[in-house]
């Protein structure tokens, strides 16, 4: 489905749809998209990649988009100016070959202009990721994917990646604060090995991380 309009700064999308920036149309994301979701391609949402929800514009950055910081910094500045008034996010492809190139941008993007960054181990686990954005976003009234701005707020942002980590099937709430106890952040929960989460959190549990993370592809390493 494709809309010729294009859009205004103030996107209104209906609960439980998710706009696609065109460039994305035909490739497995979108597919994928369509296959567990209700996906609507635009011509044209300027810098946003996807808007799981009318208030949370994203940005996603790959391996290859990483790589091209100078101008990945100019897309997260504009994504930071266009919607002052979002929950706007990056998702950035945390990887060997992108660790330091993640870090940059992470600190470009949160530090310097208060956005939420979330890392993928690979594009395979962006759809479900999104969907589960989709998700929070018509199931609770508070975002967790929105980064306080604040220190005094530090605790409140804590709760919301308590909150979306319970997300994760099997995690609830008791296993995402031990996550997050044990490994800190979540791109460290995100980069965790098997073992590492399985002495956390269990075996099976584990899995459900690793798989949500990896796009459901699960990799062991010890």
């Amino acid at each position: 489905m494709i809309a010729s309009n294009t859009p205004q700064k103030k996107m209104n999308v209906p609960a439980g749809y998710i706009f696609i920036h065109e460039k994305w149309q035909g490739s497995s994301i979108a597919q994928e998209i369509h296959r567990k979701s209700k996906g609507c391609c635009y011509e044209d949402l300027g810098v946003v990649d996807f808007f799981p929800s009318t208030d949370c514009p994203v940005i996603y950055l790959n391996e290859a988009d990483l790589l091209c910081t100078s101008s990945n910094k100019s897309k997260v500045k504009s994504l930071a100016k266009e919607y002052p008034k979002c929950k706007s996010v990056v998702i950035m492809v945390l990887s060997p070959s992108t660790h330091e190139f993640f870090k940059e941008m992470q600190k470009v993007a949160v530090i310097d202009h208060s956005l939420t960054v979330l890392p993928i181990t690979s594009s395979y686990g962006l759809p479900d990721l999104l969907i589960q954005m989709i998700r929070m976003e018509t199931t609770s009234p508070v975002n967790p994917f929105k980064f306080k701005k604040k220190k005094t707020e530090v605790h409140s942002d804590r709760d919301q990646q308590i909150s979306l980590l319970s997300t994760i099937p099997g995690v609830g709430e008791t296993n995402a604060k031990k996550l997050l106890r044990v490994f800190g952040t979540i791109t460290a929960i995100s980069t965790a090995t098997y073992s590492e989460l399985a002495g956390a959190i269990g075996n099976s549990v584990a899995k459900s991380v690793l798989d949500f993370f990896n796009g459901g592809v699960m990799t062991v390493n010890n």
